[in-house]
């Protein structure tokens, strides 16, 4: 039945369908802060850090219905002072639907140590990606499966895991930027996206990470905004009961081609 609603966006969704989304997100966000106190609850370490990333998101429309995604980012720690990675990712997108999408896509991950870099990542992935609109809220959920090939740079002991990735992100229009424009407008977004291992490798637990973010975004048009993030991250590490937290300023930039 939800998924009649999903092809059929048109369609008046009942009001008990709308209260279960309500319920969802609100548990989902609550399950989030939780996990957070929980974690620093219990006998473990936790090492702090800050981070600075930049990144760029592309959109090529090939048709009404196929799309080329491509991005790229670097990414800084300790006040931009040491390079931690960068990322480059190219996608083909398939609307299955008005408000729902199919991606296929490979990436390329550069990791940095104290001596330069230190290992690349190989990266098939796919996305299922479904928005949905409630009042003056849009709300869009993805989930992302990840094929990851890792390859150290000074030895041959390659790792592979499979990586599952669940986001949610609302967004909410709060001033009109321009009375010409109606598209120009300032938004707030607020995200959560948690990250699962499929197996335990080199100590770490299958949960990976967990990212909460905060996004004041302008929009100048609907083909261009650009968002200033604050992400809180906590992820895991190979030492046992040592997890990461991490304040990161992440600069957004994303632009569509028609």
């Amino acid at each position: 039945m939800i998924f009649q609603y999903i092809i059929k966006p048109k369609n008046k969704i009942p009001f008990n369908f709308r209260k279960l989304n309500f319920i969802y997100l609100f548990s989902f966000h609550l399950f989030t802060l939780l996990s957070f106190h929980i974690c620093f609850g219990q006998k473990i370490i936790v090492k702090n850090e800050n981070q600075q990333w930049v990144q760029y998101y592309s959109q090529i429309k090939l048709s009404n219905k196929n799309s080329l995604l491509i991005d790229g980012g670097v990414r800084w720690k300790e006040h931009f002072s040491k390079r931690s990675q960068y990322i480059l990712r190219a996608g083909y997108s398939h609307s299955i639907a008005p408000n729902a999408k199919m991606t296929l896509g490979f990436a390329l991950s550069g990791v940095y140590n104290t001596f330069g870099l230190s290992s690349l990542e190989y990266r098939p992935y796919q996305d299922l990606e479904y928005k949905f609109k409630l009042k003056s809220f849009d709300f869009n959920n993805r989930l992302r499966f990840e094929e990851r090939f890792i390859q150290p740079v000074s030895s041959f002991k390659n790792t592979f895991n499979i990586r599952f990735r669940y986001q949610l992100v609302i967004s909410y229009p709060l001033i009109n930027l321009s009375k010409t424009n109606p598209d120009c407008i300032f938004l707030f977004k607020m995200g959560n996206e948690i990250f699962m291992n499929s197996v335990k490798q080199h100590g770490r637990t299958f949960f990976d990470q967990n990212r909460y973010t905060v996004s004041p975004t302008v929009q100048f048009s609907k083909k261009f905004q650009i968002s200033l993030t604050w992400n809180i991250q906590l992820s895991s590490t190979p030492t046992k009961n040592m997890f990461k937290y991490s304040n990161i300023y992440w600069l957004q930039i994303r632009h569509v081609f028609e």
